[in-house]
């Protein structure tokens, strides 16, 4: 038994795929890797994205896999896409636009308890490294990729290019060429066919080195995802960013924490800038994901939209005969003489003012939530209650003195229901 066919039995029995799937293009890495696991008893279900960039190429990829799954009796499924249309619609960049699509086919195909493997392998290891390095990558970007994540499994990173095509001229196993990978306007081609064959002159060892290098990196960024999970949670929790906590993280904890936040690493320096502004100057995150983030004074509020969106509870009147003994604050006693119209209930507006009890002349509903100290992410959903004229009540935090009821006057009980 090869070495490759030994470790690929062993990562078979290390995680006993319930259901494998295979993300194919036809070239001689998925071969291999298909082969490698039919060698081991597992049938798998082959995954192909036909993107249609290469013309008859491109169906050709396709039309080799299909007959090779049907002279197997695997099941295969293809998507096919016209990423070059999309691209002149929409914009973008290809190999980004490619993954992504790519990555949501496998997502769509399977489930969280299925596992898919993908044939890459050290070379792209290696190449990933120094595109990263090229894109100024945070430390994350410079780890490399693992073995297994979450439902994807990487089984040939041990093997170099070269470990694949002996055992593929050895096994006599068919692959496609893709014209496209000696395109040296592509970075990675030009890396792969020029630049790493030239710095492995200069260095023999440069794949070890760079293995070590990348090594570090991972522990490293384990050191820092320990640190950053926790202020992660507690900030989501509060709904709450302190500012003086977020002035003291390094550029890779803050990464790493705004990541867990689900939120992309380059809000960093925008939160940074946001801490030098004046309090409660709203500014929209920069990945729009429905979340703002308002300066108070100490600290930077989360605000999800979906939590401002608040579904308005029923406003309940009734006539009583006295007022309580005991006053409290869910429930407020009017003279309906005084009411212009019919009482509503709303979230309140920028510009809303009342006349406080105790507070001569009238006061903004903004002074009023800030007098009281409530959270900035929290103002949003503050109600008030008004008839066609005038605020009678800022619920929780204020009732106007223009419409309260006394023993000599009718009675009518508000309260907000539940």
């Amino acid at each position: 038994m090869s070495p490759l066919e030994e470790y690929i039995g062993n990562v078979i029995q290390k995680y006993h795929p319930k259901q494998c799937f295979v993300a194919c293009s036809g070239g001689i890495d998925s071969m291999v890797l298909i082969h490698l696991l039919l060698k081991n008893g597992v049938k798998p279900h082959l995954l192909h994205v036909n993107y249609g960039l290469r013309g008859e190429e491109s169906d050709g990829d396709e039309q080799f896999l299909r007959q090779f799954a049907s002279d197997r009796s695997l099941k295969i499924t293809v998507r096919t896409a016209n990423i070059k249309e999309q691209l002149d619609q929409e914009g973008g960049n290809l190999q980004q636009e490619a993954r992504k699509l790519r990555y949501g086919f496998f997502e769509e195909k399977t489930d969280e308890s299925d596992m898919v493997f993908l044939a890459h392998h050290a070379d792209d290891q290696l190449e990933n490294f120094f595109l990263s390095l090229g894109r100024g990558a945070t430390i994350s970007g410079l780890c490399g990729m693992v073995e297994k994540n979450g439902r994807y499994i990487r089984p040939l990173l041990q093997f170099s290019r070269k470990d694949l095509l002996d055992y593929a001229r050895q096994n006599k196993i068919e692959w496609r060429e893709d014209s496209s990978n000696s395109d040296l306007k592509y970075r990675r081609n030009l890396l792969r066919n020029q630049l790493i064959p030239e710095l492995r002159t200069y260095d023999p060892s440069l794949d070890e080195h760079v293995k070590i290098v990348m090594k570090a990196f991972r522990e490293h960024l384990s050191e820092i995802r320990t640190h950053a999970k926790p202020i992660a949670h507690e900030w989501m929790a509060l709904k709450s960013i302190p500012v003086d906590h977020f002035s003291e993280l390094s550029e890779e904890v803050a990464g790493e924490v705004l990541r867990y936040m689900n939120e992309s690493p380059e809000l960093s320096t925008f939160l940074k800038k946001l801490c030098g502004l004046a309090k409660s100057k709203k500014v929209e995150s920069l990945n729009i994901k429905g979340r703002s983030y308002i300066r108070s004074i100490d600290t930077i509020d989360i605000v999800d939209e979906e939590s401002s969106q608040i579904v308005i509870p029923e406003l309940l009147i009734k006539k009583v005969a006295r007022l309580p003994s005991k006053f409290t604050k869910d429930v407020l006693y009017l003279d309906p003489n005084k009411i212009e119209g019919e009482l509503h209930l709303r979230k309140w507006q920028t510009g809303d003012r009342m006349k406080p009890i105790g507070v001569p002349g009238s006061k903004l509903i903004s002074d009023i939530l800030k007098d009281a100290k409530q959270p900035a992410h929290l103002r949003a959903s503050t109600l008030v209650v008004h008839d066609n004229k005038k605020i009678i009540w800022c619920v929780d935090f204020a009732v106007s003195s223009e419409a309260l009821a006394s023993e000599i006057s009718e009675i009518l009980e508000v309260r907000i229901g539940d």
